[in-house]
């Protein structure tokens, strides 16, 4: 053959034992890899081939096992291996693999080897389903015997390998609930098992976010019937055990003195005596440590998300409680020791800083909540627009100058992750509608984004010059100012950018906080940071109080921007062109045209209508007239008569003065007939003579 080959007999030789340590794996595996390798192997030599990987795979030795894993997933790259036996036989060997948990006595101390065995098996497992998945042969005499000894493996090895058993096991949920009911409960209570234990904080967030999908997936995926009803039902209990946690704050803050808060938090469902949590209760000893007041933050951000995820994995139809939602997230943005006052009788110091601080957690978890629901729920919140809005700019730190109150320049730096966060909830809600006018709700936050917009120098510049000189880091600070000033993250102004273009083409501003703004806008885009979007928007949409354009300033930084070019140089419509026909196609034309009227049959129509020409004085001339205009233009249909012969016109009017009528229809009609009709009219003429019957004679029709 044209194509070179590593040939397969040189390489099997070294797939045995211990031997495949003599050459490089990484090789080895390439060319098993290629095409050509196994299109051109006899069939002796790939089922050694096969045998061989899968004597790897049942080895008591960890290291030959993680080996065969990886032949394995190479070899299923080529469908004549997927399509033969032995990948039922790599399937029976990974689970065993995995029900063995490589040898693991102790969970806690797992050796490093066996732990990434396991995790290669996984991937072996999950390569090969998916390989497997969509040809129905394989799908029904392969993989769907094995799936249950499949399930029950992964779920012996959930708490080693927790990130490749729960991807595996979601794939299988989803795809094959009904050979996974009958390990649903095992799931549920192990998932439960992670997100209690201590370490499930130091999980990846996509791990996270899996274990609450799976876990919201579960408990009602595997109903055989009512599954809306099962799925309300559980979204309920959650509901109600957040209440319960957030309840806990009253030993601590007078929730009471905020009614909007307490009103809400009384909407929610009722927490009925008898309630069973799904997890254990929580354990707060204030005078052992002031930092457990942290686990309530956990816990509700724990249910959270929980919700979130109940929102996210299909479903089918059901009826989502959005106030519930929606009253969850302002809770938790509500609670805030500004307004809800942290007890008098808790005068320790240290641990009213922490009651404050886990306030603001919770205002970063209701955040969360209320970010989602606009993906979710789309325009469905559109009448609870205001409502969210209102209960974000209560984040906002304010103060009090000279009976003003105006926006905390120095609260809003000291926490401005808060802020951003509030900045995307409210992108997200204003991207639903396409105008907003209550600016009442964003002139605050206007404010915080303009303050974070700017560059931060350290505090204390603004000492006098003696302090300055006495103060050695103060000269440093003077002689070196650049390197101490602050600049948002490349991801905050991202949001800054966002929420200003929101801004500029969603709501109505007024002139000054529009200025403020396009002077943000044309500096960020000096600096290098040319956003293209926020640009079109500062110029499609002028103040109409504003005096001067910023259109010179977008075209030095947008010059070959096509929108820009329109404003530099208006284009007036396109004029209509007139099509110009050269003689030649002319002519042409016209030849076709006659060559069709040529070869198209003409049938003859007759039509009878009598013809009466109104002449008082001379009665005999009229019936002469009469009938030498018949006798004219009589013609026969020779058999092809068409159905319009039988037609009978209704008279039309009064007798028509002049007969030229049908002289323009009827060519065939003499001028002197015409000229005697027209001389034998008179001007007297009675009513009878109105009403009198005129016939046509038959007309021969022809495309002329």
């Amino acid at each position: 053959m044209s194509e070179e080959y590593f040939p397969l007999s040189s390489v099997l030789p070294y797939m045995e034992g211990a031997k495949i340590e003599e050459v490089d794996f990484t090789y080895l595996l390439s060319t098993l890899a290629r095409p050509s390798t196994i299109l051109n192997a006899s069939k002796t030599d790939l089922n050694h081939l096969c045998a061989r990987v899968n004597n790897y795979l049942s080895s008591n030795n960890v290291k030959h096992r993680w080996l065969g894993s990886k032949m394995a997933i190479v070899l299923n790259t080529h469908i004549e291996i997927t399509a033969s036996e032995y990948t039922s036989k790599y399937l029976g060997a990974l689970i065993k693999v995995l029900e063995s948990k490589c040898f693991i006595k102790d969970e806690n101390s797992a050796s490093v080897y066996a732990i990434v065995t396991l995790e290669s098996c996984c991937d072996a497992l999950s390569f090969i389903i998916s390989n497997i998945r969509g040809k129905h042969a394989l799908t029904r005499e392969v993989l769907t015997p094995k799936l249950p000894s499949i399930i029950g493996s992964l779920l012996e090895i959930i708490n080693l390998v927790p990130q490749k058993a729960i991807d595996l096991l979601y794939d299988l949920l989803k795809n094959n609930s009904t050979t996974f009911r009958p390990f649903g409960s095992k799931f549920e209570r192990a998932l439960l098992g992670l997100l209690g234990s201590d370490g499930f904080n130091k999980f990846e967030y996509q791990l996270q976010q899996k274990i609450y999908k799976s876990l919201a997936l579960v408990s009602f995926s595997l109903t055989r019937n009512s599954t809306s009803e099962l799925w309300r039902t559980k979204f309920n209990h959650y509901v109600q055990e957040i209440k319960s946690v957030i309840q806990i704050y009253s030993e601590f803050m007078s929730l009471d003195e905020d009614e909007d808060l307490m009103q809400q938090l009384n909407a929610l469902p009722s927490v009925p005596e008898k309630f069973e949590p799904s997890f254990a209760p929580l354990d707060i000893d204030l005078n052992e440590s002031s930092l457990q007041i942290t686990k309530i933050v956990s816990r509700v951000d724990l249910l959270v998300n929980l919700l979130v995820g109940f929102l996210q994995v299909p479903t089918p139809q059901v009826k989502a409680p959005i106030g519930y939602l929606l009253m969850i997230g302002q809770i938790l943005v509500g609670i805030n020791h500004k307004f809800t006052p942290i007890k008098r009788d808790i005068r320790d110091v240290t641990l009213r800083q922490i009651i404050a601080h886990s306030a603001t957690l919770l205002n970063y978890v209701g955040l969360k909540l209320l970010n989602v629901l606009p993906g979710i729920f789309g325009g469905d919140l559109l009448p609870h627009l205001s409502s969210v809005l209102s209960s974000v700019d209560t984040l906002i730190p304010v103060s009090r100058v000279n009976g003003r109150i105006i926006v905390d320049e120095m609260g809003v730096l000291d926490n401005p992750e808060l802020i951003f966060a509030g900045l995307k909830t409210r992108i997200n809600y204003l991207e639903l509608v396409e105008g907003f006018t209550n600016m009442s709700l964003l002139h605050k936050s206007i404010d915080a984004a303009l303050i974070l917009s700017k560059p931060q120098g350290p505090h204390g510049l603004a000492k006098s010059n003696e302090q300055k000189l006495k103060s050695v880091t103060m000269s440093d600070l003077l002689s070196d100012q650049k390197t101490f000033i602050t600049e948002a993250t490349q991801d905050q102004k991202n949001v800054l950018r966002q929420y200003f273009k929101v801004l500029l083409t969603r709501c109505v501003l007024n002139y000054s906080k529009q200025s403020e703004i396009l002077r943000v806008v044309i500096l960020d885009a000096v600096k290098g940071a040319v956003a293209k979007e926020l640009l079109h928007a500062a110029l499609l949409y002028p103040h109409k109080e504003a005096h001067a354009s910023v259109l010179p300033m977008v075209k030095q930084l947008l010059n070959d921007d096509e929108l820009v070019s329109v404003f530099l140089n208006p284009r007036l419509p396109v004029l209509p062109t007139k099509r110009v026909i050269d003689q030649a196609s002319l002519e042409e034309m016209e030849q076709e045209r006659e060559e069709e009227e040529e070869q198209r049959p003409v049938k003859k129509i007759k039509i009878e209508e009598r013809v009466t020409v109104e002449a008082p004085a001379k009665d005999n001339q009229k019936e002469d007239v009469t009938e030498e205009t018949k006798a004219t233009l009589e013609t026969n249909t020779n058999g092809d008569v068409s159905d319009y012969e039988n037609m009978v016109f209704k008279p039309v009017g009064s007798l028509v003065e002049n007969n030229d009528v049908a002289q323009a229809l009827v060519e065939d009609v003499k001028p002197v007939a015409a000229e005697q009709a027209l001389s034998a009219q008179s001007p007297a003429r009675s009513p009878s003579d109105d009403e009198s019957d005129f016939e046509i004679p038959e007309i021969d029709i022809d495309d002329d």
